[in-house]
């Protein structure tokens, strides 16, 4: 067994897959693709080239973070295989004549699990059909620890039959079970799998031509994915009548998954204008209903059976749309396009449901639907050769007409409160439409200046059709003050509205100076409902609004929805001083001010990018790039018990002072800042021209460095029972958490030796380096997780890799 007991500060950041994602041009090859360099040669035309380029790149250590979608996160020579085989009678004329049949076999990455591969024939004016096939490995993680046995992409886990039950039994351990208690026969039942999740896409295309105005097109895709992802689970926390919480697990739960989408378009095209009628069906499948699993945290007699615990996997569903959409041109000035669709989309698995569940379901199905009505159109006319002004509009309906009913559940339990205490919630299906006008105009004011203008509006309603009010409690359909429910009683912002308006200058200063500058202005209004039944809130007997009365505390709410106002302003410059320098700036600003007394208050975020390049010679240029992002978002909340003294443990309100709490005043606040930056930096290279012209060279360097801060701050002071702060390590409930960091440096190294017209060398190295850091990772190493946390000891993504390659091109 791996060594599973440290307690090192393993940690990841969280945009890490952004980052990595966006640096990571280990996706092409370091020996470029031979169709790359495409001729120029004038009887390319008659009979194109084919391309072949096969080699071999060589990565000396397994890292799942490095070859996380380049399909090379296993040690050890991967195959370089890539060709493009192209031909048909219209390339080669015989006596004269010619054809219009073309042909085209291709394949990319063929020795990773990122290959793809594609068939093309075609009778150009006539039909079409073309084959494709990729696939694509998200590799997750190759640190992930379990106890658990089980297939890595199956739907039940098991423990060793000799694992045995979590609970505290000795002098001095915890009263509840412990996964930091672990014995040495449960410590050497983790295993590591790798984890991840593989897609395979397979594609049919055809289209037919009827004559110059009528075509019909028809694809067909099958998506097959494969694998696992890990996801925390809630096991069952009824095992025992003193059981204080749920009982977390982050499992490999199956990514079996089919999907099959339908394309069929009829397409006709006359000389004013054009008109396409469209099907598409999307139909999903889970070859999986539910995930089985054994739950070793209980408080029963040692004797008794380990309880197992299941929960339910992704529905099949199924997406059915109608689409008829065209254009017309009026006039040389004057065009308009639109289109109008419906669509239904229809849910109805079985309900999982295991032998803990304590209540009856209303139904055996959710019998999901909503349907979709989508239409839209646009209006162009350019009035002079110096203005041009167009008009959109745009409507979207989702209509959600899912039934309602009450579901129950069990209060997590606690000294006040036993397991078999239960609740209901109502779902409240909620529907939506938004309405959008777009204005825009676009005026030349000479040769050197340009200026647009836009104006937008957007109106957002929501509603829920059909909640069954009457399964709710009587006492919470009556509170002094607030009206009885309603339609749109299911959302605390029945409606928002917002307009927009935006401003850009171009100017083009001297032949070789061009500046952009831009503002903008937006100004969202939320119509709040004080009263409106949540089904994430309890259902408790309080007639005091935002006290167990199923409804949330008033003026707190998602800042996407909140009124908001938002200036942003932005500044560009293009600037070619002679043939060989030229240099590119771009920043904007943007400042959110949001309308919510709790919750987010406002959010400013600015960027900034500069470029430059510099041609020495005809074969020699060099370039470096740098872009700076910083984002902050500023929130406060409120603790009101009025009735009693507001207690801080962990900024959550109790009711008591112990000897473990920070007092504090009622009505106690605090406020929290959280900020992004982003700093990426990068410089390249290009020599050509060496030994008689044959050897071209590039280098290309890149440093990326990320880091989140999360800081909280209380508006009182105070200190616990024992004498602390809350900035102890024993709260960390304000103050300054570790910054969340990553910083990545990669070097890329490629050399292209022509042997001749047909044939090239290529050999290229490369060298990346990832360092992260975050404090969440702590939580998962045994020895430091929640008391009913299994711990999976997973270890941050850091890596440092050499890898090498060389391929040989051939064109033919």
């Amino acid at each position: 067994m791996k060594a599973i007991r440290s307690h090192q500060f393993s940690i990841i950041a969280v945009t890490l897959s952004v980052q990595c994602a966006m640096l990571a041009t280990f996706f092409t090859p370091l020996t470029a693709r031979a169709d790359d360099d495409k001729t120029t040669d004038a009887s390319a035309s008659a009979k194109p080239t084919s391309t072949l380029s096969l080699g071999a790149e060589y990565v000396p250590i397994n890292s799942a973070k490095f070859g996380e979608y380049n399909g090379l996160d296993q040690r050890g020579t991967h195959l370089i295989g890539n060709f493009d085989y192209r031909g048909g009678d219209s390339y080669n004329a015989v006596n004269g004549g010619g054809g219009t049949k073309r042909f085209e076999l291709k394949g990319t990455d063929i020795g990773t699990t990122s290959r793809a591969f594609s068939l093309d024939e075609s009778d150009q004016g006539k039909w079409s059909f073309g084959l494709n096939f990729d696939q694509l490995r998200h590799n997750f993680t190759n640190t992930y620890q379990t106890p658990f046995q089980g297939t890595m992409g199956g739907n039940s886990f098991t423990l060793p039959p000799d694992f045995g039950k979590i609970q505290a039994s000795a002098v001095g351990q915890l009263a509840v079970p412990g996964s930091n208690n672990l014995t040495p026969a449960q410590l050497s039942a983790f295993n590591t799998p790798n984890v991840y999740s593989q897609r395979e896409n397979s594609k049919f295309s055809s289209k037919f031509v009827f004559d110059t105005q009528w075509n019909v097109k028809f694809d067909f895709n099958h998506l097959q994915q494969s694998g696992a992802k890990l996801q925390g689970v809630a096991g069952d926390s009824s095992n025992g009548t003193n059981a204080t919480a749920e009982t977390p697990f982050v499992l490999m739960t199956p990514t079996n998954y089919t999907t099959d989408t339908i394309n069929l378009a009829l397409n006709w095209a006359g000389e004013k204008g054009y008109a396409t009628t469209r099907y598409y069906g999307s139909y999903f499948k889970d070859a999986y209903s539910d995930v089985y699993f054994q739950n070793p945290f209980t408080t029963v007699a040692p004797a008794g059976a380990i309880p197992t615990d299941m929960i339910s996997t992704m529905p099949a569903n199924e997406y059915n749309q109608f689409k008829l959409n065209g254009g017309y041109i009026f006039s040389a000035s004057t065009k308009f396009v639109g289109g109008i669709s419906y669509a239904r989309n229809t849910q109805n698995s079985a309900f999982g449901q295991d032998a803990t569940y304590p209540g009856v379901l209303p139904q055996t199905s959710l019998q999901g639907l909503i349907n979709t009505t989508n239409a839209d159109l646009k209006l162009t006319n350019k009035i002079s050769k110096d203005l041009q002004l167009s008009a959109g509009l745009k409507y979207n309906k989702r209509d959600n007409q899912t039934s309602s009913n009450a579901y129950a559940f069990n209060v997590i339990a606690n000294a006040t409160a036993p397991v078999t205490t239960l609740n209901n919630t109502v779902s409240a299906p909620m529907s939506n439409s938004k309405s959008q006008l777009d204005m825009d105009g676009d005026y030349r004011i000479d040769s050197q200046q340009k200026v647009n203008l836009n104006y937008g509006y957007e109106e957002i309603k929501r509603w829920c059709n059909n909640v069954n009010y009457p399964l709710i409690s009587p006492k919470q359909t009556t509170f002094p003050g607030y009206p009885s429910y309603t339609a749109t009683t299911c959302a605390e912002v029945p409606v928002s509205n917002e307009s927009k308006f935006n401003a850009t200058y171009n100017l083009r200063a001297t032949d070789s100076l061009n500046l952009d500058a831009g503002l903008g202005y937006s100004n969202r209004v939320a119509e709040i409902n004080p009263f409106f039944y949540s089904p994430m809130q309890t259902t408790g007997a309080s007639t005091t609004p935002g006290v167990g009365s199923g409804i949330e505390f008033q003026q707190f709410m998602s800042f996407m929805d909140a009124s908001r106002r938002e200036d942003l302003a932005k500044l560009g410059a293009n600037w070619q001083v002679n043939d060989s320098l030229s240099f590119g700036f771009k920043g904007d600003y943007t400042f959110d001010k949001y309308g919510s007394e709790y919750g987010v208050q406002n959010g400013k975020s600015y960027s900034l990018n500069l470029d430059a390049t510099y041609a020495a010679t005809e074969h020699s240029t060099f370039s470096a790039y740098a872009s700076s992002q910083n984002r902050t978002r500023d929130l406060t909340n409120l603790q009101s018990i009025a009735s009693k003294a507001a207690v801080s443990a962990g900024l959550t309100s109790t009711g008591s002072v112990t000897a473990g709490t920070i007092a504090a005043p009622a009505n106690a606040s605090w406020t929290n800042t959280l900020t992004e930056n982003d700093l990426t930096i990068g410089i390249g290279a290009k020599q050509g021209g060496l030994i008689a012209e044959k050897l071209d060279l590039s280098a290309d360097v890149t440093y990326s460095l990320n880091k989140s801060t999360y800081d909280t701050e209380l508006n009182y002071t105070g200190l616990s029972g024992n004498g602390l702060s809350c900035s102890s390590p024993s709260f960390m409930t304000c103050g300054a958490l570790p910054d969340i960091k990553s910083d990545l440096l990669q070097l890329k190294l490629v050399g292209t030796y022509k042997i001749d017209k047909d044939r090239k060398l290529r050999a290229g190295y490369l060298f990346r380096r990832l360092n992260a850091t975050d404090y969440m990772y702590n939580t998962y190493q045994y020895g430091s997780t929640p008391a009913t946390l299994m711990p999976t000891n997973q270890q941050a993504p850091n890596y440092a890799v050499n890898v090498f390659s060389v391929a040989y091109d051939i064109s033919y």
